[in-house]
């Protein structure tokens, strides 16, 4: 199977290169959030520092021809809209041009050893973290590496990061049925009452709401906005919202898990996923990881 994948990709290449001859064309494999490793090819034009990536994997398994992978991804090359700048770019700017495009993302440590060996993360509790990026437009983003961390005090990125979500994109705490239905009505603020299983997501499209949790003393103000102080559970549903279940004693955490197991194997794709575990938090514990 490898031998036959190695053949495609070598094939896609050689389509490529001699569609695209102005163009530096490269095979690239590269560790993905969840440690997915994807198989990818990079173009790079003479007169450009940008090489968009194309990656392999969804072509070769859907049994399309090399010939027509390499036509698609020589017309997605030069169709696709330029970045303001590059990951290059942006790792020689200074923290203070970078400030107010940096943005953050939850993730699992233990689903990421891989990844996290070449970027850089702030742990939140639980075997939770934060990666830090840079927005660079265009739905381009650039993840902080540790190379690129080198010059920068990484305590200070993550904080300015973490207030360019909270101030773009704020918390929302939504009954699960009102957010299934599109009513509105945020028990962070009042103006709901607090539904005892609740989405916690982000406002804005394709944010990477799940990150809300890490906003300034969250755990606590929804554990305060159910009222009694009552003790709940998180199911990391994806990386754009979580669940969030108040403890009753009709609870089951196997039941619980099983469910998030379940979605993340059936409906989540693998690259938003956030984690195949269960998080719980206390008011004497703080934020722990149960199953």
């Amino acid at each position: 199977m490898r031998t036959t994948f190695d053949r495609f990709a070598q094939t896609v290449i050689t389509e490529m290169r001699a569609m695209l001859p102005d163009y530096e064309i490269s095979r690239m494999d590269i560790v993905k959030l969840n440690d997915i490793v994807l198989h990818g090819v990079t173009a790079r034009h003479a007169d450009s520092s940008s090489a968009p990536t194309l990656y392999l994997d969804t072509a070769f398994e859907s049994r399309e021809s090399a010939e027509d992978t390499a036509k698609g991804f020589v017309n997605a090359i030069l169709s696709a809209p330029e970045a303001p700048m590059t990951a290059e770019d942006a790792g020689s700017l200074r923290f203070d041009k970078i400030r107010d495009m940096l943005t953050a993302r939850l993730i699992d440590t233990e689903l990421n050893h891989r990844f996290l060996q070449e970027h850089p993360f702030r742990e939140i509790g639980a075997g939770l973290a934060l990666i830090a990026e840079v927005d660079l437009g265009n739905g381009y983003r650039c993840v902080i590496t540790d190379s690129l961390a080198e010059q920068y005090d990484m305590d200070e990125v993550f904080d300015t990061a973490l207030r360019n979500m909270q101030s773009r994109h704020p918390a929302k705490m939504l009954s699960l049925a009102g957010a299934l239905t599109g009513e509105s009505g945020n028990a962070l603020e009042g103006e709901a009452e607090a539904d005892p299983m609740s989405i916690l997501t982000s406002d804005g499209a394709e944010c990477f709401g799940a990150v809300a949790i890490a906003y300034d003393d969250m755990p606590k103000r929804i554990w305060e906005v159910f009222g009694k102080d009552s003790d709940y559970y998180i199911l990391p549903s994806s990386l754009h919202e979580l669940i969030i279940v108040q403890d009753t004693d009709s609870i089951n955490l196997e039941e619980l898990r099983e469910m998030v197991i379940t979605a993340n194997r059936t409906v989540v794709d693998p690259a938003d996923r956030l984690s195949d575990s269960v998080f719980k938090y206390t008011g004497a514990d703080g934020l722990h990881r149960v199953a």
